[in-house]
């Protein structure tokens, strides 16, 4: 008798072979396992995190801010202002630009 009370038997080569063939199977499905549950552990702190964010956020602010102050500089220059409030005037029927 062996040790751990195993007694040695013969494993014809075939057997062993499917022995071996069904481990490889068993740690290729766990190494799947594994690699998925990685994974999902992965993609759900990406998906909690929430530090990037406030940088968007910041991002779109200063969008905003950016295209705000385009705009009221081009009303403020000396083309964009007098022109604007003359084609009020004209609108409103007070005077004829030109004339």
């Amino acid at each position: 008798m062996a040790a751990f009370g195993f007694r040695k038997t013969r494993v014809s080569v075939g057997r062993q072979r499917e022995v071996a063939a069904s481990v490889v199977q068993l740690r290729c499905e766990y190494s799947a396992r594994e690699d998925w549950a990685h994974m999902v552990r992965h993609w759900r702190r990406f998906w909690d995190d929430e530090a990037g964010a406030e940088l968007v956020e910041w991002a779109v602010v200063a969008v905003i801010v950016l295209l705000t102050t385009v705009g009221v500089v081009y009303l403020i220059s000396q083309e964009g202002l007098p022109h604007y409030f003359d084609a009020i005037m004209e609108r409103l029927g007070f005077y004829q630009v030109g004339s």
